[in-house]
């Protein structure tokens, strides 16, 4: 399969079942690509990259044997760091929570673990994910290494570019979203 790391979810499902690529290559595709690409942008803040390749291997083992967990059957994925997956680290971006695993899948990974899916770890949020106005966009980094990237809050959406837009209008936006910013994050992520 070409291009396994920019393919879409139901791409990657559908080589999977199709044996045309086995969820060990995909995931080891992806594990590749984070470690090229993560370090300067910080997007992933935990990864189980083992736990991960034990999860593939048994989704392989269980294709081979003709078992589908499901729709997302070996393909790997990652959660926002609100979301809480067993064994794995659950911060909600709050410092003072760096050590908390929890013991127990929260509904979103449970359903996408049942769907067939591999999490492999957990991408960044901004302070207990609490934002008061919603879908207003905050800026991570104004550029590293050439890379513009902005984040809209609440929508867990980021875009990344190699030159940025005009800057007359997100500059507008993070003024306004600054003047209306939660106190309790601010505060929650200054202790």
């Amino acid at each position: 399969m070409k291009d396994i790391v920019f393919s879409t979810a139901t791409a990657l499902a559908s080589a999977i079942r199709e044996k045309q690529v086995s969820a060990m290559e995909v995931l080891e595709a992806h594990l590749a690509q984070i470690a090229a690409r993560n370090p300067p942008l910080n997007a992933i803040v935990t990864l189980d990259a083992e736990g991960a390749r034990r999860r593939a291997h048994a989704a392989d083992a269980a294709l081979a044997r003709g078992g589908i967990w499901g729709p997302l059957h070996g393909v790997p994925l990652t959660l926002k760091d609100v979301h809480s997956v067993a064994g794995m680290r659950t911060t909600a971006g709050y410092e003072p929570l760096a050590g908390y695993v929890p013991a127990e899948d929260g509904t979103v990974a449970a359903r996408l673990k049942s769907a067939g899916a591999i999490i492999l770890g957990k991408t960044n949020v901004p302070c207990w994910r609490v934002t008061s106005k919603p879908g207003t966009l905050s800026l991570a980094a104004p550029t590293i290494r050439g890379i513009f990237i902005a984040r809209q809050e609440g929508l867990a959406a980021a875009r990344v570019q190699q030159s940025p837009p005009d800057w007359r209008p997100l500059i507008s936006v993070l003024i306004s979203a600054a003047r209306f910013g939660s106190p309790l994050t601010s505060a929650a992520c200054m202790a």
